[in-house]
């Protein structure tokens, strides 16, 4: 009876071995499933990424290049506008001195703007 025990004993705990050897087996299994899938999405998201990078290095480079053809027009536009107006230099004459205002006598009519000369109704005298 003894030896029918062990023996009942040893094949339940290789069941159970078995059953754990094949759980770990799936789990396995799992995880390099999981592995392969999180490697796909990696490199799909790196694929991704690395065009989008690219098409902003394209849009940068355009306007990168729009930049400088305007800087430019507008510097030919510059020397353009530089150029008419020493044209119009050129044609005009020289100014005339300004005029020198004379000395004048001091107004002898006190200023209604002026504190010293202003009639204050407080005041008397």
């Amino acid at each position: 009876m003894a030896l029918s025990r062990t023996a009942t004993r040893t094949g339940r705990a290789g069941r159970a071995l078995a059953t754990a050897e094949q759980e770990l087996a799936e789990a396995l299994r799992e995880i390099e499933r999981l592995k392969t899938e999180a490697e796909r999405e990696t490199h799909h998201a790196r694929e991704l990424a690395e065009k989008e990078i690219g098409h902003l290095r394209e849009t940068l480079e355009v306007e990168r290049a729009a930049k400088i053809e305007l800087a430019a027009a507008h510097a030919a536009h510059l020397a353009d506008l530089r150029r008419e107006l020493n044209q119009m230099r050129a044609l005009m004459p020289p100014p005339a001195p300004l005029p020198t205002a004379p000395v004048s006598a001091p107004d002898p009519a006190p200023s209604l703007t002026s504190p010293r000369g202003r009639w204050w109704p407080w005041r008397r005298g």
